[in-house]
């Protein structure tokens, strides 16, 4: 498919003029029918990548993503474009309901799964009775031992394709390192080196900037000063989950701003509650540790400001 006909699909899927970085050549490989690593900075739209070939090649696509909430954001965007064959297999999928996904599975167009349940050996089996067109490995750094977000159950993902006969595949990740790069290219692509398409993660709308506080109640007023200048709503990361909590209290307390705290320590319930607030709006300021980061889908918050705040 040539550029301009690509273009055009993207219009008529999507409602886009024209590609992100990365995202065409991404498309390009897979539709040559090459494995592709691709590292593309976040905010770039990876997981169109898989989307616009899952419609384009009408076959059925997999995705192993690692949190319920990077899952239910993604199928309820793939909803929201009108697919109505999606489904997230995972713990909050009702029992009942799970069980009919599995036994109709090959009637869906995308599914998403962790690398948990994908490795099961009851689903290993439901997954080899299907023909994938697509095997995606969403937040593919967490294959490697050396990124940020390691996850052993990652490690089984390449057997995992081996039992299903080497599907096409593509591995998304937002950064990594040479090493990284190394690590996913073995632990991933057994029988074949991958296209690696990377992009870099300099991002000319970034600004980044130190200042320093002698004390906490100096770095309390400096936070208050920023977040007047702050386009609402605004994320505030933090180093650890009881600073989140604090100042989350500090700012509904002293300001008249709405702040609620997203850390790994709250039920899955109260972070999904968080995050669709975030979403839609209905909170000022998230105080948040890098548990957030991972849980949502970027491409919705070019509205927001991020701070990074040190405790």
């Amino acid at each position: 498919m040539d550029d301009q006909r690509l273009t055009n699909a993207l219009k008529n899927l999507f409602g886009y003029s024209k590609f992100k970085p990365g995202q065409q050549e991404t498309l390009k490989a897979l539709l040559a029918n090459q494995m592709t690593l691709a590292i593309l900075p976040t905010g770039t739209g990876k997981s169109l990548c898989y989307q616009m070939y899952g419609w384009l090649v009408q076959r059925p696509v997999l995705i192993i993503s690692p949190l319920i909430s990077l899952m239910q954001d993604q199928v309820k965007e793939l909803k929201f474009l009108g697919e109505k064959r999606v489904v997230a297999l995972n713990s909050q999928l009702e029992r009942m309901d799970r069980e009919f996904a599995l036994k109709h599975l090959a009637n869906y167009h995308f599914v998403f799964v962790s690398p948990e349940m994908a490795t099961q050996t009851r689903i290993v089996q439901i997954l080899k009775q299907i023909n994938w067109g697509l095997f995606v490995v969403d937040e593919a750094h967490c294959i490697s031992q050396w990124g940020p977000d390691f996850r052993p159950d990652y490690l089984q993902l390449g057997k995992l394709r081996q039992e299903l006969n080497y599907p096409l595949t593509l591995a998304l990740t937002a950064t990594a390192t040479n090493e990284v790069k190394q690590d996913i290219s073995h632990r991933l692509f057994i029988e074949r080196q991958p296209k690696i398409i990377c992009y870099s993660v300099n991002r000319p709308n970034i600004y980044l900037s130190v200042l320093e506080a002698k004390t906490i109640d100096q770095k309390n007023q400096i936070l208050f000063s920023l977040l007047k200048q702050l386009r609402m709503p605004g994320l505030i990361y933090f180093n650890s989950r009881k600073a989140t909590e604090k100042t989350a209290n500090l700012i509904n307390e002293k300001l008249s701003l709405t702040a609620a705290a997203y850390h790994a320590d709250l039920t899955q319930a109260e972070r999904f509650a968080v995050q669709q607030q975030f979403m839609q709006q209905q909170l000022e300021i998230v105080c948040a540790t890098s548990a957030f980061g991972m849980g949502i889908n970027t491409k919705k918050c070019t509205f927001c400001d991020p701070l990074s705040f040190a405790d």
